[in-house]
């Protein structure tokens, strides 16, 4: 594979890390707040006391979420290290035999 190649394929794997573990806690906290937000209904004038309880069930789905969040971000990071390691580090067959000697 050519350095291109292996550096573009780094920059996937970075994108994936910074985008996906953020996008997969948001849609969580998403999916747990929408639950008590009924469209249409606004709260009545002089209420700022609005209390939403999360359910202890919620809450284990939410931290099971940050822990798949914080696994992915670890694989795509190391992923991303080694990429460019081994980009930073290729020589082609091809390059050696253009070597000074």
């Amino acid at each position: 594979m050519h350095k291109k190649a292996v550096f573009a394929l780094a920059a996937v794997f970075l994108v994936i890390a910074l985008v996906i573990p953020p996008a997969l806690v948001i849609i969580q906290t998403n999916n747990t707040i929408y639950k008590y937000i009924v469209p249409f209904i606004t709260p009545t004038q002089g209420s700022t006391n609005v209390t939403i309880t999360v359910t202890s069930q919620q809450r284990d789905s939410f931290n099971m979420a940050i822990i798949l969040a914080a696994i992915i971000e670890v694989i795509f990071i190391v992923l991303f290290v080694v990429t460019m390691w081994f980009g930073i580090n290729h020589t082609h067959p091809d390059h050696k035999s253009r070597e000074p000697k």
